[in-house]
């Protein structure tokens, strides 16, 4: 993770943040505001204490190797290997009923939002999917948009796929998508891009799990997915049917496979018993 910070040369930036421990850089990455500012530089400058005065060109690249460990160390922590899903050949490292983090207080926990210590339904159905037709993926370039857990992309690369990018703005969904990945054995390229809107180069396979959750943010996702698809490449949801998903949407849509819900995942999902993979058509 590249941290952008207000210093001149490397010097610099191991002054300005002497003794800042990196539990608190990791609450400025979540919270680049909190510290003091309107802007990420803000931020930096509230947890240091004060910042020298340089232009946002002289901004230096720092890579926190021990933010990351810190990370890994906190997901280890808070998680533990679970095979209780539609894809128990995958090994994941989940937020289960057995973790201190099943039902603490948000400030209870050490992260905001946890939402990648759970495999969801629309998740689960598209790895199983890609597991079940091994052929069909091994030689496609595949990107799995707003990863999580990183199931999706970790079920892609065991089958063979070509190329596999798991995407996620969270750097935690990452991290935990690493530890994920090597616990199965697999390799898979990780990055924090902003896909969303973009043509998305050099994949031919896009998959999509649990985001229609929201219905404005749905509308600006089905846009995008859509123009992918004229395009030429294979859009896959996975949804256990959320609101986002409307039947108009739908009719755009092509069933591939439903599955029924793991009883531990009906637990986490109150209402969803099972969850469906779709195709996007032109």
């Amino acid at each position: 993770m590249a941290w952008r910070l207000l210093c001149g040369s490397s010097e610099g930036c191991a002054d300005v943040l002497h003794g800042v421990t990196s539990m608190e850089m990791l609450e400025v990455l979540e919270h680049p505001h909190a510290k003091g500012g309107s802007s990420d530089q803000a931020g930096w400058c509230g947890l240091a204490g004060s910042c020298p005065t340089v232009s946002v060109g002289d901004f230096f690249i720092l890579q926190s190797s021990t933010m990351l460990k810190d990370i890994t160390s906190l997901i280890l922590r808070h998680t533990l290997v679970s095979r209780s899903h539609l894809t128990p050949e995958l090994s994941l490292r989940l937020i289960t009923r057995g973790c201190e983090a099943w039902g603490a207080r948000a400030e209870d926990v050490p992260f905001v939002d946890p939402y990648w210590g759970f495999y969801w339904p629309g998740g689960q159905a598209v790895a199983r999917y890609i597991l079940d037709k091994p052929r069909f993926f091994q030689s496609r370039r595949v990107l799995d948009v707003g990863c999580g857990c990183g199931a999706q992309a970790i079920a892609a690369a065991a089958v063979g796929a070509e190329r596999v990018l798991a995407n996620d703005i969270d750097v935690n969904a990452l991290e935990a998508t690493k530890i994920n990945a090597e616990l199965n054995n697999v390799s898979v390229e990780t990055s924090e891009k902003n896909f969303i809107g973009t043509k998305c180069e050099g994949f031919d396979t896009i998959l999509i799990g649990d985001m229609f959750y929201d219905e404005e943010f749905a509308k600006t996702l089905f846009e995008w997915l859509s123009k992918l698809t004229d395009s030429g490449k294979l859009v896959l949801i996975g949804d256990p049917g959320r609101h986002g998903l409307t039947a108009s949407r739908m009719s755009s849509m092509t069933r591939l496979a439903s599955y029924t819900l793991h009883e531990d995942t009906c637990l986490e999902n109150r209402g969803f018993t099972e969850a469906a993979v779709w195709r996007l058509e032109k």
